[in-house]
């Protein structure tokens, strides 16, 4: 009787699991998608659904179907970035975006102008402070917060 019982017990266990089993779909995406690079170190979803990839090559938008890279102006003027390297993506309330470059720079992109502000160089000219961003961190407030 015990074993019956026991045995009735595992059966069920085996076959709420196999029940309960959500399917997944995987996909993988390369550069022959469209990624500008297989070297990504951010991830991140905003307000409306997009996907922000931050890459070795740029930024990186997915809207569900295909691939756009911002790499920002040409180098050298003032919208540009200093690196393409992306080490940190983060979204804000307003729906733009905050990033932190691999050489330390701090830039607010516009996501409806898809334009490139380099914050970094603004606080060294209005304040004379240089900073080194390592963490952003956007409130719902609409305020962000670097550290």
């Amino acid at each position: 009787m015990k074993q019956r019982l026991l045995l009735t017990i595992i059966l069920l266990n085996v076959l709420t699991a196999l029940w309960a089993r959500t399917s997944q779909t995987v996909r993988t995406f390369t550069v022959r998608d469209g990624l500008p690079t297989n070297a990504i170190t951010a991830i991140r979803q905003d307000a409306n659904g997009l996907i922000w990839i931050a890459t070795w090559n740029g930024l990186c938008c997915y809207d569900g179907n295909r691939f756009t890279t911002f790499r920002g102006s040409a180098w050298g003027t003032e919208n540009s970035l200093s690196t393409q390297r992306i080490s940190s993506i983060e979204p804000d309330s307003q729906g733009n975006l905050w990033i932190i470059t691999y050489d330390s720079g701090l830039y607010h992109f516009d996501t409806r102008r898809c334009e490139f502000f380099n914050v970094k160089e603004m606080l060294r000219q209005e304040y004379g402070v240089d900073i080194s961003p390592r963490h952003i961190y956007p409130l719902p407030t609409g305020h962000t917060w670097i550290s």
